[in-house]
């Protein structure tokens, strides 16, 4: 973070990150860092901390004084060092946002491929999903599993099937079991957006069931502000057909972003308990780009480092084409 010492010696700047949300700041949530002299800049490292969950708001509170603070080790629940005077320098509180930074470019983007591993896979980080998680049993109604492989060890009312990320040996899916009751199934927040640019929310998705279920797949792309949870955007993948075999497609939507901030909801239409079996992979967010139309001898690919470039700023004409060649591997769905 930026700092300016213009002491002619050391500084500490002091940190605390509020994890367990109770209202005030803990020794086991404070980090410190001297600050040398003629420093314009300075770096803070916390271990130990509480796993916020996804979208969580932590007040945080910096402070940067030549003073060595004292916290008293007998009250537990306060850092002395949080509150009182100092004799130089400043203080700032900051209200947070634990969620994942957008990269400000095309190279980078943000997959969700739910890593690899035979059998079952771990949970989900705290609040990305509302479903419980499946570790060893059956998955049942209302549940989920990262999982390499269908059926495997996931029962055999589900098509047999890998992955579906390209190369990815013993890649994990998220198999879902739609709940009796529709809701959200995934939920991510995504900071350090660009307003005014587009971007891309998408993820390959597929019917899982192979008995012809009577309730099949349905899904909602909704995106909401993550501060008000008003509505910015939303799309529908229509049913998601009965297929004789496992059959991934790509389903997502683009929007305007307004915030520098946005929330990620993936929503059942439809409630479980026959059918709505589906699973996941791949969930992409990213600068929506826009890439070359000629044939692929002349380099218009990702895999053959082909121009690229974000669908924002100067344009060819009075509308922007915003289309071209998607990466290698990638298609839309409905």
């Amino acid at each position: 973070m930026p700092v300016v010492n213009d002491l002619g010696a050391p500084a500490t700047l002091y940190g605390w990150i509020d994890a367990d949300e109770n209202g005030s700041f803990q020794a086991g949530e404070a980090a410190t860092v001297e600050v040398p002299a003629g420093a314009t800049s300075a770096t803070l490292e916390w271990t130990g901390l509480l796993a916020l969950p996804d979208g969580a708001r932590p007040m945080i509170r910096l402070r940067l004084t030549s003073a060595a603070l004292a916290d008293a080790p007998a009250t537990a629940g306060l850092d002395e060092r949080s509150r009182g005077p100092a004799p130089d320098g400043e203080v700032e509180d900051h209200r947070a946002r634990v969620g994942t930074d957008v990269a400000d470019g095309c190279a980078n983007p943000f997959v969700e491929t739910f890593g690899t591993g035979t059998g079952y896979g771990p949970p989900l980080p705290a609040g990305q999903t509302t479903y419980a998680h499946e570790s060893v049993e059956f998955v049942n109604d209302g549940e989920y599993a990262l999982v390499s492989s269908l059926p495997g060890t996931a029962g055999p009312w589900w098509h047999e099937g890998g992955d579906r990320t390209p190369g990815d040996t013993d890649g994990r899916m998220m198999l879902v079991n739609a709940d009796l009751t529709a809701g959200t199934f995934f939920q991510k927040t995504f900071t350090g957006l660009r307003p005014g640019a587009t971007y891309d929310f998408s993820a390959w998705i597929t019917n899982a069931n192979n008995a012809g279920s009577a309730i099949v797949p349905n899904v909602s792309f909704v995106l909401v502000d993550p501060e008000t949870r008003n509505l910015i955007r939303s799309v529908s993948t229509g049913d998601i057909p009965n297929t004789s075999s496992l059959e991934w497609n790509r389903y997502g939507l683009q929007f305007v972003a307004p915030l520098s901030e946005v929330r990620v909801l993936m929503m059942n239409n439809a409630a479980g308990g026959n059918g709505n079996d589906l699973a996941i992979d791949d969930i992409a967010f990213n600068l929506a780009c826009d890439w070359g139309d000629a044939p692929a001898s002349y380099g218009t690919t990702a895999a053959d480092d082909g121009p690229v470039h974000a669908l924002a700023g100067p344009m060819l004409g009075d509308e922007r084409d915003g289309g071209g060649r998607r990466p290698a591997g990638r298609r839309r769905g409905r």
